[in-house]
């Protein structure tokens, strides 16, 4: 019970501060997100959340460790749930696009 605790804080933690911009701070938070979801599986709609924060982050990161930090969060969260992952950032890349090719905020 502890351990849900754990990860619903970091994953709202994680939702609140994405874009921060203190690069330390998103390695921070990045981390947190990997140690508490290490070998762990989450729920279908967590995961499809976090997809949603990862879209929000591309134009966000331009330095090289914020990167290199969030594609071993999305990496490890590869490694135990593929497909869920895959179909969820598959589907919130494609309504990231669709949003930006039209303008719409």
């Amino acid at each position: 019970m502890a351990a849900d605790t754990q990860v619903s804080d970091t994953l709202k933690k994680f939702a609140a501060n994405v874009t921060t911009a203190s690069v330390k701070e998103r390695k921070e938070i990045c981390g947190a997100l990997k140690l508490c979801t290490k070998g762990k599986e989450l729920p279908e709609p967590a995961i499809k959340g976090l997809c949603k924060l990862f879209c929000l982050t591309p134009h966000r990161y331009k330095d090289a460790a914020s990167r290199r930090e969030l594609l071993s969060v999305i990496s490890q969260l590869a490694e135990t749930q593929p497909d869920v992952l895959v179909t969820s950032l598959l589907h919130s890349l494609l309504s990231s696009g669709v949003i930006s090719k039209t303008g719409t905020p």
